[in-house]
């Protein structure tokens, strides 16, 4: 009984620190441009090189371009999110795989 116990918990840690090993990558800098078209997709674009889309559809793309335009206009900075991990932010590439973005002081 005891072995299995542990064996139990040593499954159900595996799979919490496999959860918490999920990695993104977010790329900080001043927004210069917010893009609309394109069929609904929703375009970010920061200063120091990183861009990324939102797709028509995407829940988080009409907070993300309410942030995006507030960061524009107030000249603050944002931070894009992306799924992938070790994402080269200086890289002018327009990324799909933006997760989501942040408004920064």
């Amino acid at each position: 009984m005891t072995r299995e116990l542990c064996r139990i918990s040593a499954a159900v840690a595996l799979l919490l620190f496999s959860e918490q090993a999920l990695a993104v990558s977010e790329c900080s800098g001043h927004v210069t441009q917010i893009y609309a078209g394109d069929n609904g997709a929703v375009y970010f674009f920061l200063d120091v090189g990183a861009s990324g889309v939102l797709a028509p559809g995407d829940p988080n793309q009409k907070n993300a371009e309410a942030l995006g335009v507030t960061a524009l206009a107030a000249n603050k900075t944002a931070a894009i999110r992306f799924t992938a991990d070790g994402v080269d932010c200086s890289a002018a590439t327009i990324r799909n795989d933006m997760q989501g973005l942040w408004l920064r002081p």
